[in-house]
């Protein structure tokens, strides 16, 4: 299986200079994941090292502006507090295997001069280190974190849904990349399928790595409509399918006249959900408790904060 990534570096084309939207929605995330920050203080502002993670952190100006602005409400309550020297700070920046790194790791130097210039000698330590890996999994030892973001991240799958990628005998989804009003019910009880299992293995792993009333703020893409292939989930994916297939049929002509074929894989978009959905996999946990289930972002996302029970019972 092929593992996909963003555009590397600091180019034109690159993630970096284009993730205007994604900016928005952490910005728009910010009232509730202080909310939940301070929720976790409440319960652990005595502790010498606090365990913090983003997970999908991908690269570019998105990455510490997330860290910087968690760091910043834990660094102003205990100002606040009066607690004297703030505790170590424990940063994992997690993202696939093939995410760049060498990009983020090289913004470091100037994020640490930032730090100490705005918050003195009182604050910190604050060790960041990059976590490659699958958010579907274990990332991080039992019980390590206190606080767990991820931003537009959760809404892509694992794989491609079992029997709908480029080795299936059957075609069941001809022409389309994703999801579609022509889409057979199978095909959408794939995704779903798929999603479940990813989502509840995520779940299932981050409640083995937080600390009991630790929290989680996610946010992730979403619709309005029960429908699954409703247009505001899957029209950009449409239009996505539609200029492919025009490029395959002009690509079928070269194919012809030159008597040569390069086969050409593209990997499915993100899975969209009804927050119903997501509701019914959290509260199938008894481990999680959803804080603020009906925050809506715009048309853009659900932000539910996830909390950890004081409770350390084993999931099924």
């Amino acid at each position: 299986m092929q593992t996909l990534h963003m555009n590397a570096g600091s180019g034109e084309t690159s993630y970096a200079k284009n993730s205007s939207v994604q900016s928005n929605i952490i910005s728009a995330g910010k009232r509730i994941t202080k909310e939940a920050i301070l929720d976790m203080l409440s319960n652990h502002l005595s502790a010498d090292s606090i365990g913090i993670g983003d997970l999908g952190c991908s690269s570019g100006p998105n990455t510490l502006l997330v860290i910087s602005e968690i760091l910043n409400v834990i660094y102003a309550k205990w100002c606040l507090q009066g607690c004297g020297s703030s505790p170590e700070f424990r940063v994992y920046l997690n993202d696939l295997t093939t995410n760049d790194f060498n990009n983020v790791f090289g913004s470091l130097p100037a994020f640490y001069t930032k730090l100490k210039e705005e918050k003195g000698s009182g604050f910190g330590p604050c060790f960041i280190v990059g976590m490659p890996g699958s958010f579907y999994g274990r990332l991080f030892p039992t019980k390590s974190m206190h606080f767990v973001h991820s931003s537009s991240s959760l809404h892509w799958l694992s794989q491609v849904p079992p029997g709908l990628d480029s080795k299936a005998t059957t075609h069941l989804n001809r022409g389309k990349i994703y999801m579609s009003k022509t889409s057979p019910l199978c095909v959408l009880e794939a995704y779903l399928i798929q999603f479940q299992k990813d989502f509840s293995l995520f779940l299932k792993s981050r409640s083995e790595e937080i600390v009991p009333k630790g929290r989680m703020v996610l946010s992730f893409m979403g619709r309005r409509s029960p429908d699954p292939a409703a247009d505001e989930s899957c029209y950009q994916f449409e239009l996505l399918a539609r200029a492919l297939m025009s490029m395959v049929s002009e690509c079928a002509c070269i194919v012809c006249r030159h008597y040569c074929v390069t086969p050409v894989g593209f990997k499915d978009p993100p899975s969209t959900f009804l927050e119903d959905e997501l509701g019914v996999l959290g509260y199938q946990w008894s481990t999680f408790r959803i804080q603020q289930p009906d925050l809506t972002l715009s048309a853009l996302c659900h932000v539910p904060y996830l909390d950890i029970h004081e409770s350390s019972r084993e999931l099924a």
